[in-house]
C-alpha cells in the first residue's frame, strides 16, 4: 500500500503531540490542526437525538470530535454522515480505532477498554486488545496505528492509543446517558449493525471554513460547542469575538442548512461569552428562522431551524 505524504505527516505530528503531553504532564494540550482527541462526547447527545427526526434519508453534517456525534445519528437511522474537524488526528481515532472497536468488540469489552485512565497507574491499558483492534482497522488506519505503537515501543514509551486522548471515560458517559449506543447493550448492537450499512466521510476543516469548503445542504448541521473556543480570544475584545462567532454561525446556517433543516450547537460557557452569544442568538430577527432550545443539563443544546419561508 502506498502511504500518502499527508498520512506520514499526521503520524509524525501524533508522536509530537504525545511528547508534548508527556513533557507537560498535562492531558489538556492545546488544540489546533494536531492535538489530543476526545474519547467520548461530553454533551447530552442522546437527549438531543431523541427529540429530533432522523431517518435513512436524513442528511447530516457534524463535527467529528470523538465520533459520538456521527455514531448517534447513525444509531438513530441516518445512512450517511459528513464530518469535519480542525484536528486531523480525530479521523484516526474516531473513524479508525474507535469505529473498528465498536464493530469487533461486544458491549462489555468495549466499555472496559474505553474506561482506561492513564492518570491511574494501577489501571494498565489492554495493549493486546488494542493491537487486535488495530489489526482489524481499514488499511490506512491500520498502518498509522501500527507505526505509532512501534515508534513508541522503540522508545520505551507506553504505546496505548489512549495516551493522546482526553475527556471522559466510558463509565462517566454511561452514567450520564450521553450516548444512545453506550446506554445499553441493545442500542450498542444496533449501532454495530448500522455501521455495516452506513458511510462516514471526513474533511479536515476549521469551523470558519465550513461554509466556503462545503457546498452541500443538510437536514441537520451539528457544530457541538466549537463556538465556546472564541471565549479564549475575548479578553478585552468581546464584541468583535462575538461578531466573528455569530458570522460563522450564520454563514453555515445560510449556506449549509436546507429549508426545514436545523443548525444546532451546544455551549458550556455561561456567565461570560456563552451568555453574550446566546443573547445575540436570541436577538436574531424572526425571518432568520425558528430558535430551538433542547431541555437538559449543561452543556445546553440550541438550534436554529430554517422555516419554509426562509430563502437560501
Amino acid at each position: 500500500m502506498t502511504i500518502p505524504d499527508q498520512r506520514k505527516i499526521d503520524l509524525q505530528k501524533a508522536i509530537e503531540v504525545y511528547m508534548r503531553k508527556l513533557r507537560r504532564n498535562n492531558p489538556n494540550v492545546d488544540g489546533g490542526e494536531y492535538g489530543l482527541y476526545y474519547r467520548f462526547t461530553n454533551e447530552p447527545l442522546a437527549n438531543f437525538i431523541n427529540k429530533i427526526n432522523v431517518s435513512a434519508n436524513t442528511e447530516v453534517l457534524t463535527v467529528l470530535a470523538s465520533g459520538d456525534q456521527a455514531f448517534n445519528f447513525i444509531q438513530a437511522g441516518a445512512n450517511h454522515i459528513d464530518t469535519f474537524d480542525i484536528n486531523r488526528l480525530t479521523e484516526y481515532f474516531a473513524l479508525g480505532f474507535k469505529k473498528t472497536a465498536i464493530q469487533v468488540l461486544n458491549y462489555e469489552r468495549f466499555l472496559n477498554l474505553f474506561n482506561y485512565n492513564s492518570l491511574k497507574p494501577q489501571n494498565a491499558p489492554d495493549l493486546e486488545l488494542e493491537k487486535s483492534i488495530i489489526e482489524s482497522c481499514p488499511e490506512e488506519y491500520k498502518w498509522f496505528w501500527q507505526e505509532f505503537t512501534r515508534i513508541l515501543k522503540d522508545n520505551n514509551l507506553n504505546p496505548s492509543v489512549f495516551e493522546i486522548s482526553d475527556g471522559f471515560h466510558s463509565n462517566i458517559v454511561k452514567k450520564h446517558h450521553f450516548n444512545r449506543y453506550t446506554n445499553n447493550e441493545e442500542n450498542y448492537k444496533l449501532l454495530q449493525k448500522r455501521l455495516l450499512e452506513t458511510t462516514i466521510s471526513f474533511q479536515p476543516l476549521d469551523l470558519a471554513d465550513v461554509s466556503k469548503a462545503i457546498t452541500l445542504k443538510y437536514d441537520y448541521v451539528f457544530i457541538s460547542n466549537i463556538l465556546d473556543a472564541y471565549a479564549t480570544h475575548v479578553s478585552n475584545n468581546m464584541p468583535d469575538s462575538l461578531k466573528v462567532a455569530l458570522k460563522i454561525f450564520l454563514d453555515i446556517y445560510r449556506h449549509n442548512v436546507k429549508r426545514n433543516g436545523e443548525l444546532a450547537f451546544s455551549t458550556f460557557d455561561f456567565g461570560g461569552f456563552g451568555d453574550e452569544f446566546i443573547d445575540m442568538y436570541n436577538s436574531l430577527d424572526n425571518k432568520n428562522g425558528e430558535k430551538v432550545m433542547y431541555p437538559g443539563e449543561v452543556p445546553l443544546i440550541f438550534g436554529l431551524r430554517k422555516s419554509k419561508g426562509v430563502k437560501r
